[in-house]
């Protein structure tokens, strides 16, 4: 109940933020949507009609009213269309986008991190195995994402011919059509995630590996297969996984900027274009909409934590039950 209640506070003060940040800009809306050629009357009168002459605490209390329900207005530049419509034809995208990227994270980054994080004999295959991989990670990590782009948009699509720079294909046109160009940006922002949750990885299984439990488990006798499986790998994957979880975090405001290198029509192109044309309630749609799933998103995590890590929770005396009210598990 407290995080819960944190995170309806720190929404509630993200939403004043957003709203008084774009309120106190310089600029009339009006004038932007009217033309600087506009009559002061026509001028007044749409600001009455959009209720930018009220005080600046009703329009907040109004606007968050709306904003409760997913509901932040129409659109400025788009005639007669709603934020809420604008951002659900480009949200799928994104998503899509998003997952194709997290999936190439999961399924590059642990089986590499596992493989670099065992022990080796020197001067074998594996040790130059994990020291190539090493060597790549540390690259790849200081590649920024959107100039990885630049090289596979040079690379693979004006090189080679595997993709059309720009030439998106809607999902509902043809999905097999859309995953192939999505997998250009999904690999631009999944490599230098991917080398960050492999180096965390390898580090935690070597840790683990040097604890005492782990000894006095191959001195009883225990398999080094048994051992590293079930509790050295067990063990290790407890912090790499709420790792995981920030990771996803940072591919979605990675993906804002790939989109602007692939041209995907995704909520980051809405939004820098949003932005250009000075379309606030666009702006504060997307803004609230993106910040508010990265403190949920935050928050899940650490609840997450607490579910996977049984050190962390709290055993409280019940009836019949041994040990001292709140002692640890």
């Amino acid at each position: 109940m407290k995080r819960i209640a944190a995170l309806l506070g720190t929404l509630l003060l993200i939403s004043m933020i957003t709203f008084l940040a774009f309120s106190v800009l310089p600029g009339d809306a009006s004038v932007s949507k009217l033309g600087t050629n506009a009559s002061p009357e026509r001028v007044e009168k749409l600001r009455n009609e959009m209720g930018l002459n009220d005080p600046l605490p009703v329009r907040y209390i109004n606007w968050l009213k709306n904003a409760v329900w997913l509901d932040f207005g129409r659109s400025f530049q788009y005639t007669d269309v709603t934020v809420r419509e604008l951002i659900g034809r480009r949200f799928g995208v994104t998503l899509l986008l998003t997952g194709c990227s997290f999936l190439m994270i999961v399924l590059v980054s642990y089986p590499l991190g596992v493989f670099c994080g065992r022990r080796k004999k020197k001067h074998t295959a594996s040790y130059w195995g994990t020291a190539a991989v090493n060597f790549i990670t540390q690259i790849t990590m200081s590649v920024p994402p959107f100039f990885l782009g630049i090289l596979i948009t040079y690379f693979f699509g004006i090189t080679l011919g595997w993709f059309q720079p720009g030439g998106f294909i809607p999902p509902s046109d043809d999905l097999a059509a859309c995953l192939w160009y999505l997998l250009f940006p999904a690999a631009a922002i999944a490599l230098p995630k991917s080398a960050m949750i492999i180096r965390f990885l390898s580090e935690a299984v070597r840790e683990e590996a040097a604890k005492d439990y782990v000894r006095t488990a191959y001195s009883k006798g225990c398999p080094e297969n048994r051992v590293f499986y079930r509790h050295i790998l067990k063990n290790a994957m407890i912090p790499t996984i709420t790792f995981s979880a920030l990771i996803l975090i940072e591919v979605i405001a990675g993906s804002l900027v790939i989109e602007q290198v692939f041209s995907v029509p995704g909520i980051g192109r809405l939004l820098v274009t949003a932005i250009s044309n000075r379309d606030f309630p666009v702006v504060q749609g997307v803004t609230l909409l993106l910040t508010g799933f990265v403190v949920i998103a935050n928050t899940a995590v650490d609840l997450l934590y607490h579910k996977i890590d049984p050190r962390t929770r709290v055993n409280l005396k019940r009836p019949g039950a041994g040990g001292r009210k709140g002692e640890s598990v």
